[in-house]
C-alpha cells in the first residue's frame, strides 16, 4: 500500500500544472470594468519561479530543477533528474452512475 508523498504526487503535480495553465485572475477590476488582474499566491509565484512549463506537440512537459514530468493522452511520466525511480501514471476510465459522459 503506498501512503505519503507517493500516493498524492500525482495529484499534487495535476493541480500545480492546472493552475499554470489556467491561473486565476482576482476581483479586482470587476466593478470598474476594467480588466481582471492576474492574483498568484505565494505558492503559485514560487512554482512559477522554479517551474518551467512547456506546451508540447501531444500535450505539456513541466521542467523543474530535480525532475521532469510530461503530461499527454499516454498519462503522466515522472523522471527524477538525479536517480531514483522514474515512474508514470496512466487514467484508466471515467464513469457516472446517472449518465453517460461524452468524448
Amino acid at each position: 500500500m503506498r501512503t505519503g508523498l507517493s500516493t498524492c504526487l500525482p495529484a499534487l503535480i495535476g493541480v500545480l500544472v492546472l493552475s499554470l495553465v489556467m491561473g486565476e485572475t482576482s476581483p479586482a477590476g470587476r466593478e470598474t470594468g476594467e480588466p481582471p488582474t492576474p492574483a498568484l499566491s505565494a505558492d503559485q509565484a514560487a512554482a512559477r519561479a522554479v517551474n518551467s512549463l512547456k506546451e508540447t506537440s501531444d500535450g505539456y512537459r513541466l521542467d523543474h530543477p530535480n525532475y521532469v514530468a510530461t503530461f499527454n493522452e499516454q498519462g503522466l511520466r515522472f523522471r527524477p533528474h538525479r536517480g531514483g525511480p522514474g515512474w508514470s501514471w496512466k487514467l484508466k476510465s471515467v464513469e457516472s452512475r446517472n449518465e453517460p459522459l461524452e468524448g
